[in-house]
């Protein structure tokens, strides 16, 4: 059957709807200039170019929801699909002006999707609502971090659109997907190349970013602190490191923060960090082997006096937390440590 054909079938079936369901002008309130930041595709030009200039007439309201039913109609129930809609009348409001162009968006929405009209128009009203938001909150959210960022945004849409959301942002949830899929990929490779020097990883780690996430906002809000963490969360990273002298290893740190972008004065402050963090360790490793002689020797009431004195000779202020650890069975200087990290 020819495209023709189907569109004139399509324009007889619409005339009989009109009789059954009129074709009445729906004017809804003031969208404002809150709209879906979403490129106006050439269909809903051309279709609005086709209409006459009494853009009342039911033969424009036809030329339209014909449009929208060719565009639109296999996949209306997906509320993906409806939340288009929303670019359609921001063209037809650009081009007819406000209060024209909502009436015959909704009049040509109605008379296409009548079954669905109510929640095509409480889906435009929700779009409206939430990219306010956006707007009304744009500085703050450039400023979070981008993990804070996108739990703000996808709160907000949750807020309003409930379980709609998933399915209105479908295809931004598997972009997001692919992306962490293919991060994952490559740091799972990273993890385990022992063979390649330090500065390779970070060249590599940099590039695997790049490839993922190119040039947008995303890869502009990964901090030197996220690759920080990252490379220095890599076991081929932590067993070269081990690897050397501890003065050495520190001057090794600084370099590999110096690549990864940080500037002199951060680096300054996190070698003296890593130092607390070394001392720290060094005062823990010496307790716990200290603590293991003890348990050897001692037992019952007498060997908690006994570990109370030595946490107390450790640790201080901070030795009723580690008793209190110590009781759930969780042992801090047991855990790994992490050069760069803890």
């Amino acid at each position: 059957m020819s495209r023709y054909l189907l569109t004139a079938m399509v324009v007889i079936a619409l005339s009989v709807a009109m009789v059954l369901y009129g074709y009445g002008r729906w004017i809804g309130d003031d969208p404002g200039d809150g709209t879906p930041d979403m490129a106006a595709t050439g269909e809903s030009q051309s279709a609005s170019k086709e209409m006459r200039s009494d853009e009342g007439a039911p033969e424009a309201i036809e030329v339209l929801a014909v449009h929208f039913l060719e565009q639109y109609g296999k996949s209306i129930d997906n509320p993906a699909t409806q939340a288009r809609l929303l670019e359609e009348l921001r063209q037809l409001i650009a081009e007819h002006g406000e209060k024209r162009g909502q009436s015959l968006f909704e009049a040509a929405s109605a008379l296409a999707f009548p079954e669905r009209q109510d929640a095509i128009f409480a889906l435009v009203e929700q779009l409206i609502q939430y990219n306010a938001w956006r707007d009304n909150h744009q500085l703050d959210l450039r400023e979070m971090p981008l993990a804070e960022r996108q739990r703000a945004i996808w709160r907000e849409r949750q807020e309003i659109f409930g379980s709609d959301a998933e399915f209105i942002w479908a295809d931004e949830i598997a972009a997001m997907e692919e992306r962490r899929q293919a991060m994952q990929q490559a740091l799972e490779e990273l993890n385990q190349a022992h063979e390649i020097t330090l500065e390779e990883t970070v060249y590599q780690l940099e590039l695997a970013v790049e490839e993922v996430y190119g040039g947008g906002m995303e890869r502009r809000m990964i901090s030197p602190d996220a690759l920080g963490n990252t490379l220095f969360s890599l076991d081929s990273v932590q067993e070269r490191l081990r690897e050397l002298p501890a003065e050495q290893r520190q001057q090794r740190i600084n370099e590999l923060r110096r690549t990864l972008g940080y500037p002199d004065e951060a680096i300054e402050r996190m070698a003296e960090r890593d130092q607390e963090r070394n001392e720290r360790w060094e005062n823990g490793l010496a307790y716990m082997e200290e603590r293991k002689e003890l348990t050897r020797h001692y037992s019952g009431q007498h060997l908690e006096e006994k570990l109370e004195e030595l946490r107390r000779e450790h640790f201080d202020h901070a030795a009723e937390t580690l008793q209190r650890e110590e009781e759930n069975d969780l042992y801090r200087f047991e855990r790994e440590r992490r050069f760069g990290l803890n």
